[in-house]
Order: C-alpha cells, then sequence, then structure tokens
C-alpha cells in the first residue's frame, strides 16, 4: 500500500536518496547522492531559486521504502525588464524534481496529483515540470530537463494531461582534451579570463579579440561544480559559447571549442559536454560534426490546469493495459 509522506527529516532524507540512486543509475551524470544532499531542498540552488515559494515535498513510500518523491514550488512571474530566456509572465507551479521507481505507477500518479492541488490552492493556471532553471545543482547536466530514459515518467505525464514543451540535448566528447585544435581563418587574439567558483577548479573564460572588437567566447567549467563525486572533475562543461555574426562561418566557434578544451584540461578535465536546444539545428550541426556525440534527449512538460480536477488520459488501444 502506498503511504504519502511529508515530513521531511533525516531518516527519510536517506531512504529518498537511495530511492534517487536507484532511479537515475543508468543516466548520464546523475551520480548517486548522500541524504546530506536532500536534508534542505528548499535551499538547493538554481538559477530561479529568489522567485520560488510555498514548497511542499512529498515521498511515495511502499512499506518501509521510498518509490517516489517530488518537490512542487509556486514561482512568482518576474517583471518585464527582468525576465531572461525561458522565465514567463505568469505566476505558476513548478516541479522542481519529479521521480518514481519502475513498476510503482501508482504511487507516482498519487504524487503527481497531490503536486497539481498544491499548485490548484494557490489558484494558478499553469504547472511545469523539471526545466533547468528551477531544477536541482546535483542532477546531471546544467541545462538539461527531465531525461528522456525515464521513459516511465514521462509516460505518467502524457497520461495525465501534460504535454512536452522545452528541449535540451546532452552531448559528451570524451577525451576532448586531446581533440587537435580546429582551424580557424579568423585572424584574433585570444585573451583567457579565470574566475573562482563553487567547485576545486576555476572557470575559464576565453575571448577571441581584434583590438578592442569582440569577436566570440567561450566559458567552460568543470562538473565538480555542483557533483561531489569525484568523477566530476574528469568533465569540463561548456557553459556559455557565442560568436558575433560578422565572424561566423570562418572556423571560430570550433576553435574556441578546442581551445577550452585544453584550457580545462589544465584544471584536470580530460572531457567535455554540452547541451543545446534540440530545434537549434545550426548549434547541433556543429556540435554532432565535431565529435561530440548525444546521450540523452531531455524535455519539460507544462499543463494548463483550467479544469477542476486532475485529467489522467488512459490509452484507447486494447493492447495498452
Amino acid at each position: 500500500m502506498t503511504t504519502i509522506v511529508s515530513t521531511f527529516g533525516s531518516e527519510l532524507a536517506e531512504a529518498t536518496a537511495a530511492s534517487y540512486n536507484r532511479t537515475f543509475a543508468d543516466i548520464p551524470f546523475c551520480w548517486p547522492i548522500d541524504a546530506q544532499a536532500l536534508m534542505d531542498p528548499a535551499t538547493l540552488p538554481c538559477d530561479n531559486l529568489s522567485a520560488l515559494r510555498g514548497d511542499l515535498l512529498l515521498v511515495a513510500r511502499e512499506g518501509q521504502a521510498v518509490v517516489g518523491y517530488v518537490h512542487v514550488v509556486v514561482e512568482d512571474a518576474k517583471p518585464e525588464g527582468e525576465r531572461d530566456w525561458d522565465d514567463y509572465a505568469q505566476t505558476q507551479g513548478v516541479l522542481r524534481m519529479f521521480w518514481y521507481e519502475r513498476g510503482y505507477r501508482a504511487a507516482g500518479a498519487v504524487l503527481l496529483e497531490q503536486a497539481e492541488s498544491h499548485v490548484r490552492a494557490h489558484g494558478l493556471q499553469r504547472i511545469e515540470v523539471m526545466h533547468s532553471k528551477r531544477g536541482y545543482p546535483w542532477y546531471h547536466l546544467p541545462h538539461v530537463h527531465l531525461t528522456q530514459r525515464l521513459e516511465h515518467v514521462h509516460a505518467l505525464l502524457y497520461a495525465h494531461g501534460f504535454a512536452r514543451d522545452k528541449s535540451n540535448v546532452a552531448l559528451i566528447w570524451p577525451d576532448a582534451a586531446n581533440a587537435p585544435l580546429a582551424p580557424c581563418a579568423l585572424d584574433y587574439h585570444l585573451r583567457i579570463e579565470r574566475e573562482d567558483c563553487s567547485g576545486p577548479a576555476k572557470r575559464q573564460l576565453l575571448f577571441a579579440e581584434q583590438g578592442d572588437t569582440f569577436c566570440g567566447m567561450c566559458v567552460g567549467a568543470s562538473l565538480a561544480e555542483q557533483h561531489a563525486d569525484l568523477r566530476a572533475r574528469d568533465w569540463s562543461y561548456i557553459r556559455w559559447l557565442t560568436v558575433d555574426e560578422p565572424f561566423r562561418r570562418q572556423g571560430l566557434a570550433q576553435r574556441l571549442l578546442t581551445e577550452t578544451f585544453r584550457t580545462m584540461a589544465g584544471e584536470g578535465a580530460r572531457h567535455a559536454a554540452i547541451c543545446c536546444i534540440e530545434e537549434n539545428t545550426p548549434a547541433l550541426l556543429l556540435y554532432a560534426n565535431m565529435g561530440f556525440r548525444a546521450v540523452d534527449f531531455t524535455y519539460t512538460y507544462v499543463k494548463a490546469l483550467h479544469q477542476q480536477s486532475a485529467q489522467v488520459n488512459e490509452p484507447a488501444s486494447p493492447l495498452c493495459p
């Protein structure tokens, strides 16, 4: 029998961390966490943390084992002049984190329905699931959403009236530090700045310039900024890459990436990871033809809460149970 628990203490944090580790064991960059990672989920940093309130944490138990978890909040709308990418003009409900273990669909459904009820109680008309700007820092790569590899979670969201919205592709380049410098037809000066951050390695900011003219920029960081697992130190993450229009199509983006790989190698990172929106065809073409390979496709889900009760879309085919 499924029991839903909302009192979150140290014992429950340990059992919930164990459930996360079982559920995400085969997902890239979802290294194991301990109870400390879930001791105070409401304070876990994310881009939009200051806009979040009304936290509700729910855990599904079967006997003494935790088999599912949801963290739902209210996100206040930002004023128009303060909105950044994927910020919205309306206050909404957000599932910062949601999972249930395979075989426990009923537990996942109860968690989802109670999270939705919490959002309705605040009079909100929209709910969004697992956007990277509102997620947990130790989950996956910095810009990914809900991993496609948890197909049972995606299916449950679909069944409850959620629709796929934003996308992000996770790509990796093993041993990127050994990649040769990409050819570039542009003459430029490379300037490197190093920034202290929360992890053991410094962020590397590479600027391509012609005198006082900005040509392009690449920012590399260590995944150890967000992951405590020692394996994270082997990985650099490309947080930003841009080339101004007059300097495009001359190989500068590829050169900046390979320069960043070498610079991050000095911080102990041999491999590289990057993300891009699935529909961003130029970026995906660039990365995939350089040497990156996709290891995950991730998505957010949204639902309009106009109806009075949760709608469950059961499959129509008699071949589907």
